[in-house]
């Protein structure tokens, strides 16, 4: 129910906001404070509707799915390593740091900068590995098998060999299991 009340709000917010800078470019008089602000607020509540609506494209299936893999992935053990990068999900490209990806020995946790829900692939569905070696930076493609978001998930990981020498003993641990 609250869910839908702050929808509702950004909603409101941003037709009035519309509504306001249509009135003001007409009008000649100058911005005042209160408008200006009340424009940032607008933006806040685009920028919240617009990471409601990009979460239905990528997470397939109920919250409460993702955050039982991931309690299974964590318990795995240790965990292996952990990197900040960015990089493409479900058809999506996100720049700058957006993932964070965290390497364990049963699988691997992406949480998307914006969205509470972690992506976790287990280690038995990741079918391959592939490290594209490209002018700005080394792309890591990961094709699996899960149905829990789309596949591959690209991650554009720098020049960064540790995190790479991470996916190598993380093969390794795959090979071992088949």
């Amino acid at each position: 129910m609250k869910q839908y009340v702050v929808v509702f709000l950004c909603v409101v917010f941003i037709i009035v906001g519309i509504i306001n800078f249509f009135i003001n470019v007409s009008s000649e008089d100058p911005m005042s404070i209160i408008e200006f602000l009340y424009f940032g607020l607008v933006v806040l509540s685009l920028q919240y509707l617009g990471m409601k609506i990009l979460s239905i494209f990528m997470y397939k299936t109920d919250k409460e799915v993702y955050l039982e893999r991931e309690k299974i992935i964590k318990k795995s053990g240790q965990l292996i390593m952990s990197r900040r990068c960015s990089g493409n999900i479900s058809r999506m490209n996100y720049h700058g740091p957006g993932f964070k990806v965290m390497i364990y020995p049963r699988g691997l946790i992406i949480k998307v900068m914006g969205f509470k829900q972690p992506i976790p692939i287990f280690l038995e569905e990741i079918t391959n590995i592939n490290i594209k070696q490209e002018r700005i930076a080394d792309k890591l493609e990961i094709e699996h098998n899960s149905k829990i978001v789309d596949s591959p998930i690209v991650l554009a990981t720098g020049f960064y060999i540790r995190f790479f020498t991470s996916l190598d003993d993380f093969k390794r641990i795959k090979k071992e299991l088949s």
